[in-house]
């Protein structure tokens, strides 16, 4: 098995991790590898909160499709990443009207480019 922990906070009273692992199967039958089931997980841990991905697979079709769902997760936390980044705005004072955030819809194409 292969797997890795990372903490996603330094603080110490912040407990949020990102935790992998990929497990391969494999028998013997007739004096040759016989290739099974990839048990793949991805587990995101915040707080007492939870999340666990599974990206298990047992043929090609099902590899592509764990493929896929793993670029649409990265393509979508990119996204977040480059709207958080912009979203915080320091005001130029404490004036109420400069702390003020709109709630305007934003225009991603505007925002990100060609990312």
């Amino acid at each position: 098995m292969t797997a890795n922990k990372v903490w996603l906070n330094k603080r110490h009273d912040e407990h949020g991790s990102l935790t992998w692992s990929v497990e391969g199967r494999v028998s013997y039958k007739d004096k040759k590898i016989v290739k099974g089931r990839k048990d793949c997980e991805l587990r995101l841990t915040d707080c007492y909160k939870t999340i666990v991905l599974d990206f298990s697979y047992s043929d090609r079709e099902g590899f592509e499709e764990r493929v896929a769902k793993m670029s649409t997760l990265m393509a979508e936390l990119t996204t977040f990443q480059q709207l958080l980044n912009i979203s915080y705005t320091e005001p130029d004072d404490d004036s109420e009207e400069e702390a003020s955030h709109s709630l305007a819809p934003l225009d991603l194409e505007e925002l990100l480019g060609d990312a």
